[in-house]
């Protein structure tokens, strides 16, 4: 017979069991620093440790004095230089006297592993406030060609290049997430049944703080530059701090102010010393319903400003404070959802979307909330009435609202409200006055930005109403034309939205874009398209509830008008007048229909044949491996190699 065990004994054994999973971790992080010390010794700087070299090669261009045997030829629009043999050079710095960006070409003639002679074409941006501009060669070159744009005299001060062993403390700390996600993925498995609401929250900060921390001071994100503008005007009460940062920032950072890991030292350390150069200024845009969505991070701008942190911290604080909005929201989404929520946690982690939300926009209050309102709507429909449930209509209503505030085309999502069942309220007035408040919600929300196009529309102020980055874009010239050619415009914009629907809905411009870095490799197709598939039709034992058909038909109702109204407003906004085809139209716009699609996809039929443990890992460590190739190959080699 077995004894039974005293409370004190259980306690033992509960301790040592996890004195026992303390020690491995504690293990598991020792191996994975020393693999990634490994990989960053032994792959990264494998041609610097075989190359035996550990001084820099200089040369003074006014002098010709260098440490090595270098020819110089001054050409009369290049300037080349030559080795006596080949030396492997792991980054180029060079100083132009000049008082503006220069942009210069670089021909690298290099030895192949094999002794074959190659030629390499880099280019790169000088910046007269950075100082020097660094490029990273990598190569065991013979010489380099310079030349500048336009065919220009080519000038330079001085030069140097080196040739030792450089740790990158950024890939070091990627490598070491990236095993232990791998780990967590092979080993977790307990992790994969339940709390799906804890471990997406957890996996969006995970990878959202590093994509924030080796981003650094840059705007690559859709419009950051506009977003980052509202967000730091609405951090002051009255006059705002205009500094040399914020209005080069506004005018938006070239993508190519920095492209390695010291010229983004430089960088941050000028913009940095630039903040405190303040000149007092009356705001530039004024605090407006559709601008709530910026409200948080103004309030984490304000919040570093007072804590006196530098400039490169109080940005990125802004950055984080969006960040953390969208992981809790998404967290009371997926907890929320009565069915389907580990697809939904897969929604959540969607590459791109984690990179939206990990830069200034009010994209993550739009996602967010719009989630939130389907997820307590389809609670309020399959769940039975309860103390609860007008606390709950109320909060669907709100989040359609709040989600719709930046963007009025989202707004027709709060009419699906309106079908909820009668018995779900405590009294028929209560209708009646629920139906009463959505109407309005919906008709002032329509009228925020129908009134205004139609009035310019009917005055014909031609140029009130343009934007002047789209060449030939005016919203009431576009307007009558569209009135008149009604039908012509209702064929092109179906026309249009099928024909774009996969690649923006499915595709990687929708799953894996990272705004001014662009996508991920074409060769990833396949694997995100059977991820989606995978979401959109459940595994075999899971909770695949089939709606009822009115429901759906609901449901694709709303979606179309919302497309209809996304397409119309970018052929009026973004769009050149009387052209045949909608511009503008992207991938992200589509992300808040994600949950009525996947329920409208859904059947009792079809499904995916895998165990639930494995179905999760799939759905959910697909988004984040892919995320970790983008985050490599689109950031880090951009910003901090």
């Amino acid at each position: 017979m077995h004894k039974q065990m005293t409370a004190g004994q259980m306690d033992n054994e509960k301790g040592t069991k996890a004195m026992k999973n303390w020690q491995k971790g504690i293990i598991c992080f020792v191996v994975m620093v020393l693999l990634s010390l490994g990989v960053e010794t032994l792959i990264c700087n494998f041609h610097p440790i075989l190359a035996g070299d550990s001084a820099d090669i200089y040369y003074d261009v006014n002098t010709g004095e260098s440490n090595e045997e270098i020819t110089f030829v001054q050409e009369e629009k290049a300037i080349g230089i030559h080795f006596s043999e080949p030396h492997y050079i792991k980054k180029l710095y060079i100083t132009i006297p000049a008082e503006q960006a220069q942009k210069y070409f670089m021909n690298v003639y290099y030895e192949t592993t094999f002794g074959a002679a190659e030629e390499e074409r880099l280019v790169d941006i000088y910046y007269p406030e950075i100082g020097v501009g660094v490029t990273n060669i990598n190569r065991k070159v013979t010489g380099i060609r310079f030349t500048y744009t336009g065919g220009d005299t080519v000038t330079i001060t001085e030069m140097r290049m080196t040739t030792k062993t450089d740790f990158n403390l950024y890939r070091i700390v990627l490598f070491i997430m990236f095993q232990a996600f791998v780990l967590v993925l092979v080993k977790g498995n307990h992790i994969f049944l339940k709390k799906p609401e804890r471990l997406a929250a957890t996996l969006i900060l995970y990878m959202g703080s590093f994509i924030i921390c080796c981003q650094g001071i840059n705007e690559n994100g859709w419009d950051e530059q506009v977003h980052f503008k509202y967000a730091y005007n609405f951090s002051y009460l009255d006059t705002i701090q205009k500094t040399p940062t914020y209005d080069k920032l506004v005018e938006r950072l070239p993508q190519e102010y920095y492209n390695t890991k010291e010229e983004k030292e430089i960088a941050t350390a000028y913009l940095n010393a630039k903040q405190w150069e303040i000149t007092d200024s009356p705001k530039e845009v004024r605090l407006s319903i559709q601008s709530v969505g910026y409200l948080i991070q103004a309030a984490a701008i304000f919040l570093g400003r007072k804590l006196g942190l530098a400039f490169n911290y109080v940005y990125m604080l802004g950055k984080f404070a969006n960040l953390l909005t969208y992981a809790c929201l998404m967290y009371w989404v997926i907890k929320l959802i009565p069915y389907r929520k580990w697809e939904v946690a897969a929604l959540t982690l969607v590459p791109t979307q984690i990179f939206v939300a990990s830069s200034y926009t009010y994209d993550v209050m739009v996602n967010g909330f719009l989630f939130l309102g389907f997820a307590i709507w389809m609670k309020i429909l399959v769940e039975e009435k309860n103390c609860c449930t007008p606390f709950y209509i109320l909060m669907s209503i709100l989040s359609f609202g709040i989600g719709s505030l930046s963007k009025a085309v989202y707004i027709p999502a709060v009419l699906l409200c309106l079908f909820i069942p009668k018995e779900k309220f405590p009294s028929r007035k209560a209708y009646r006055i629920f139906w009463g408040g959505i109407i309005v919600v919906f008709v002032a929300a329509m009228c925020s930005f129908v009134i205004p196009v139609v009035t310019a529309t009917l005055r014909n102020a031609v140029g009130q109403l343009s934007d002047s980055r789209i060449e030939g874009s005016d919203q009431v010239l576009q307007m009558q034309v569209l009135f008149q050619n009604i039908p012509e415009y209702l064929a092109m914009l179906v026309h249009d939205l099928v024909k774009s629907s996969g690649e923006l809905i499915t595709g990687h411009t929708a799953l894996v874009n990272f705004g001014r870095l662009g996508e991920l490799d074409n060769s990833f197709y396949f694997i995100t398209g059977l991820w989606f598939a995978a979401i959109m039709l459940g595994y075999r034992n899971g909770e695949r509830v089939v709606l009822q058909k009115k429901i759906k038909m609901l449901l694709a109702g709303v979606s179309v008008i919302i497309l209809a109204l996304v397409g119309t407003s970018m052929y009026l906004a973004a769009t050149s007048v009387g052209a045949e085809s909608i511009s503008g139209i992207q991938g992200r716009y589509y992300y808040p229909l994600m949950i009525p699609l996947m329920y409208l996809l859904t059947n009792g039929k079809v499904c995916i044949n895998l165990k639930s443990g494995v179905y999760h890992k799939f759905i959910l460590g697909i988004p984040i491996l892919l995320l970790f190739m983008g985050i490599y190959g689109n950031m880090l080699q951009n910003w901090c190699f």
